[in-house]
């Protein structure tokens, strides 16, 4: 592939032939063999940053080995656009299953925007969490691929329901998504409402004015 490989996956996104995709640092829990689950939270405004924290205290309970890094989201927007985030992954390792499907649960009870239940502010409706390390999905999630470009040193990863990857070079993962990302995967579901925050909470993504996706 020559030229810039984002701008491949820009094409591939503003054509809807992908929802969109992150740019991440190694993304070693694609290929790790522990239950592992990952949630990406927004950076940049107090909300987001607020239920990050809420949620690394909740996790405290299950003694997760916890890794944070810093990546980059793009996903399409109904007219077509890019909207391009930073955001923070959690990743969550995990002694068994059992410990896992409780964090699961617990991301089902909180911090799952439009859930019915209290939920946190700064959820989304589609969380980006992903599980890997099972043979077998938890109930509530589906079976899905995560199709991985390396890109400078770390990754530039998209979700499928196919296991085909729309670029020719990236390596093919199975990971296990909440069940809501079925609809939407197949373009049939939009990401979620959107809604400004205050200016006084945006900070470097103004951008991030998704608290429901």
């Amino acid at each position: 592939m020559t030229g810039n490989p984002l701008d491949a996956f820009d094409r591939l996104t503003r054509q809807g032939s992908i929802t969109g995709y992150t740019v991440e640092p190694p993304p070693l829990y694609l290929a790790g063999a522990a239950p592992t689950l990952t949630y990406s939270m927004y950076a940049g405004d107090r909300l987001s940053q607020n239920n990050l924290q809420a949620f690394l205290i909740d996790l405290e309970a299950l003694a997760p080995a916890v890794t944070l890094r810093s990546i980059r989201g793009n996903v399409r927007r109904d007219d077509g656009t890019i909207e391009r985030t930073a955001q923070i992954r959690v990743a969550a390792r995990f002694r068994g299953a059992d410990q896992l499907e409780d964090a699961l649960r617990l991301v089902r009870r909180r911090y799952l925007a439009a859930s019915g239940l209290p939920s946190r502010p700064g959820s989304w409706h589609i969380p980006d969490v992903r599980i890997t390390g099972l043979r077998r999905g938890p109930d509530g999630t589906i079976a899905a691929i995560a199709h991985m470009l390396p890109f400078e040193g770390g990754g530039v990863v998209t979700l499928s329901l196919t296991s085909s990857p729309p670029l020719t070079g990236m390596r093919s993962y199975p990971v296990f998504l909440l069940d809501r990302w079925q609809h939407y995967l197949q373009g049939k579901q939009v990401a979620g409402g959107w809604r400004s925050l205050p200016s006084r909470l945006q900070t470097e993504t103004p951008a991030v004015s998704a608290l429901t996706r």
